[in-house]
């Protein structure tokens, strides 16, 4: 054994004895070692110039890749004789630098490039917008069964999955299950359930009444919300969410779901930053974002009671007060989530999954709630502008005839009268138009053979879609189109021209064609009751100081949704 000898006397006396052998076999030891290791581990410092060399390559082979394929998109295209920004047709990163760093609506942005561009515009490599409403029958007509775009629709829900019949891209298996809840939302089902609708309503309007008593303003854009979220809720799943009972109509759900919002942007433009919010556990994202609770909330409700049924079906004849879309969902065998396909597998024989029922139930609380509300505030905010008091004025003319008294035991006027309400329903209209329902375009797929759009040739593959904004908003169809004017749905400012009457009919933020908005009877008898309860039971609204049309705030994240300053209003009731 070498020992290694304090004592320098023994050190040199021994200089020449088993230390010395000792070290020089260490020190050849090592140089072996030494070599053995940069031998096998060329990517140590050692060798710091060969990383070089394989980073280097690495990135002037991605950066020939990214060239190329921008050369590509650029001049050889089948898209590149249509018009649009130089950036957009190379990369699709030029949506994302709009939303993300201009921080700016993409459909605010398209209005601006159809001004310089013309009716067609390419806005990605493979992929045009269109502004003229002709268009939108061309591709969302009764007729076609075009497959939904992958990068839209796959930032709602879990990522990866298409569970709902809203987020199935193509048409066959989608239908299979809307043909399922298509009764449940029937013109028919719905009117019976109106009751439910009415409660609702009245619970806001007594809530509103009772705060103006005591001098309190309330949220009316959040109160809206809390009213579809609690109407949804009822009628889906028979179990409401109380919304309208948070002070102030300041529920955390509410919240919550607006706050999620905005994140299907970044899911939108970075896949993977969808499967990482996803792959993170519920309570680290409370913690790291306190505002989505009641958005956790709300799903373990749902998530509770789907378990509930899954476990003893036999609850749903036990107690539910109505059908729900379990009574329609739970025999359903249309699906599985363990395909491999884009979207759902071909073996239709297992009824569906807990993911695929938690899936439909989210697509229809999203649907029921932002829609109704966005289009309640939005009508709310012009007709009550001082501006606009003959708008007022006719609505409570026209209300107080069909609606005389409050005098007990008369009951409320039925949604089918109320459908008939000419001036009500010039209301409701209008408000549609400005609120657009899907604000993004709903985007498609061209088949293989290609498709005429608008006059014009699309190859097939291509991505193709219109906005709600670019029909609703058209001064062809609609003059002086930014005016919320009522009286053109009474025949005084709709053009009729043949090739308008696709959209003289209705506007269009229900959708149209086969995968248009299932929920549109409930969509409808929710504005109508709701309309004409706040405008009948109150004498008079006042509206807040900073909340009228000049700082009204909408942003786009899908729907149309308000983030201007608090919409708070006090209202005096009618006195009959």
């Amino acid at each position: 054994m070498c020992v290694l000898l304090k004592n320098s006397s023994d050190v040199s006396h021994r200089a020449t004895g088993p230390l010395t052998s000792c070290t020089s076999e260490a020190n050849s030891r090592y140089s072996n070692m030494n070599e053995a290791v940069n031998s096998l581990w060329p990517l140590t410092l050692a060798n710091s110039s060969l990383l070089g060399d394989i980073l280097l390559l690495t990135f002037t082979c991605l950066a020939i890749w990214i060239s190329g394929t921008w050369i590509y998109n650029f001049y050889l295209h089948p898209l590149r004789e249509f018009p649009g920004p130089k950036f957009a047709a190379m990369t699709d990163l030029w949506k994302a630098h709009v939303e993300l760093v201009q921080r700016r609506g993409i459909v605010e942005k398209l209005f601006e490039l159809h001004s310089v561009y013309g009716d067609i515009v390419r806005i990605g490599p493979n992929e045009l917008h269109f502004a003229n409403p002709t268009a939108y029958d061309d591709i969302y007509n009764t007729n076609n069964r075009w497959t939904k775009e992958k990068y839209m629709y796959m930032v709602f829900g879990e990522p990866g999955a298409n569970y709902s019949s809203f987020t199935t891209r193509d048409y066959a298996t989608a239908k299979k299950r809307k043909d399922v809840l298509t009764p449940l939302f029937s013109r028919r089902a719905i009117i019976e359930l109106q009751s439910l609708v009415q409660e609702k309503m009245t619970t806001l309007c007594d809530i509103i009444a009772v705060r103006s008593k005591e001098g309190l303003k309330s949220n009316l854009e959040q109160g809206f919300k809390c009213f579809s979220l609690d109407t949804i809720t009822s009628f889906c799943f028979a179990r409401s969410m109380n919304a309208l009972r948070s002070p102030n109509f300041d529920s955390t759900t509410i919240h919550a779901m607006k706050a999620a919002l905005p994140l299907l942007i970044l899911f939108k433009h970075f896949p993977v930053l969808h499967w990482v919010v996803f792959a993170i556990p519920n309570w680290v994202n409370a913690l790291l974002n306190p505002t989505l609770k009641g958005y956790q909330d709300l799903g373990k409700i749902i998530e509770d009671q789907i378990d509930e049924i899954l476990f003893n079906p036999s609850i749903l004849l036990e107690n539910s007060e109505h059908p729900t879309i379990y009574h329609a969902l739970i025999s359903c065998k249309v699906s599985n989530p363990t395909s491999k396909s884009s979207d759902n597998r071909n073996d239709l024989s297992q009824p569906l999954s807990k993911k695929e029922l938690l899936a439909e139930a989210w697509a229809l609380i999203y649907a029921g709630t932002d829609t109704v509300a966005n289009t309640l505030t939005m009508g709310c905010f012009y007709i009550l502008d001082p501006s606009n008091v003959d708008i007022y004025d006719k609505l409570k003319t026209e209300l107080l005839d069909a609606w005389p008294t409050f005098d007990e035991g008369v009951p409320s006027p039925t949604y089918e009268e109320l459908e008939k309400l000419p001036y009500l329903k010039a209301v409701i209209k209008e408000s549609l138009r400005f609120s657009h329902g899907i604000i993004w375009p709903m985007n498609r797929y061209v088949p293989s053979n290609g498709a005429m759009i608008s006059g014009v040739y699309v190859p097939g593959g291509t991505v193709v879609g219109i906005s709600n904004a670019m029909v609703n908003l058209n001064e062809t169809l609609y003059p002086n189109p930014l005016v919320f004017k009522p009286e053109r749905w009474l025949g005084g400012g709709i053009s009729d021209n043949e090739s308008n009457k696709m959209t003289v009919a209705d506007v269009v933020s229900f959708g149209r064609g086969p995968r248009s908005c299932l929920g549109i009877n409930l969509a409808y008898c929710d504005l109508y009751i709701a309309f004409a309860n706040f405008f009948r039971r109150f004498h008079q609204v006042e509206i807040s100081k900073g909340a009228g049309l000049k700082e009204m705030i909408w942003k786009e994240s899908f729907t149309y949704n308000y983030f201007g300053p608090p919409f708070e209003v006090i209202a005096t009731p009618s006195e009959r």
